[in-house]
């Protein structure tokens, strides 16, 4: 059973949260690569050039992404929130650390985040997934997994038709999505 947190202990994890995505950004920063021109020509119908400049990839599949220490402690007070080196890619700010295979719709999932966390800034990005994560309990249906999910699925399914994910971000804050 899941126990409930008050807003004190939301806001203490907001912090942790906040300081882990500054200190893994850190960590990786010096190692990670630009994304390439033909990666920048192509993308540049999405987003703008300042995000495709700053945007940073670094495959870490030899290594094991350290787990947030408040994810256990959220675990053992019955939330069950998957383990970070689970998924295909993590978004640091603008240091994307990658597993496995980096897909055209996986980097344009983690472009989406980048976008996010220029547009909301650090603290505003971790309070939003952090009380995303603790309302939905679903990583899948944090809104701001949902936006990505969404704008890569079009993405994909049509790379012809062109759309701005800084507007669709801003269209989401404005109207309180996430």
């Amino acid at each position: 059973m899941k126990k409930k947190l008050v807003e004190e202990q939301i806001e203490r994890l907001i912090n942790d949260a906040s300081t882990y995505i500054q200190d893994q950004r850190q960590k990786y920063l010096e190692c990670a690569r630009p994304l390439s021109l033909d990666d920048k020509i192509s993308l540049k119908r999405f987003f703008p050039i300042p995000i495709l400049d700053i945007a940073r990839f670094l495959n870490v599949d030899n290594e094991k992404v350290e787990s947030p220490e408040f994810l256990s402690r959220l675990n053992e007070q019955g939330y069950s929130f998957p383990e970070i080196n689970s998924f295909g890619a993590t978004t640091f700010l603008d240091v994307i650390v990658w597993r496995k295979e980096l897909t055209p719709q996986l980097k344009f999932h983690e472009l989406v985040h980048v976008t996010q966390y220029q547009k909301l800034g650090l603290v505003e990005f971790a309070d939003k997934y952090t009380r995303g994560l603790l309302n939905s309990g679903e990583y899948r249906n944090i809104p701001l997994e949902e936006q990505a999910y969404e704008l890569d699925k079009r993405y994909i399914e049509n790379p012809d038709q062109i759309f701005l994910v800084e507007a669709e971000v801003t269209d989401w804050m404005t109207k309180g999505k996430y």
